[in-house]
C-alpha cells in the first residue's frame, strides 16, 4: 500500500481504491466517499477526511466499534 501511495503521489495519478478496511480508508487518498446500500451517503474532501476517526467512520454504518 505504501509503495502504491508513493507512486500515485509522485506521478500525480488518479486511483480508485475500494475497501472495507477502515484504517486504509482513513490513511490513503485525498478524498473519501462512503457508499451504503449502493447510495453515496457521505463525500469527504481532504480536510474533512483528515478530521475523521475510525469510530466516527463506523458510526455512519451504525456499527459498534
Amino acid at each position: 500500500m505504501e509503495a502504491t501511495a508513493q507512486r500515485i503521489e509522485a506521478d500525480h495519478l488518479t486511483c480508485l481504491m475500494i475497501t472495507h478496511h477502515m484504517e486504509d480508508a482513513l490513511k490513503y487518498g485525498n478524498r473519501l466517499i462512503v457508499i451504503e446500500n449502493g447510495i453515496v451517503s457521505h463525500d469527504f474532501n481532504r480536510q474533512e477526511k483528515a478530521a475523521l476517526t475510525k469510530e466516527k467512520l463506523l458510526s455512519f454504518f451504525d456499527v459498534i466499534a
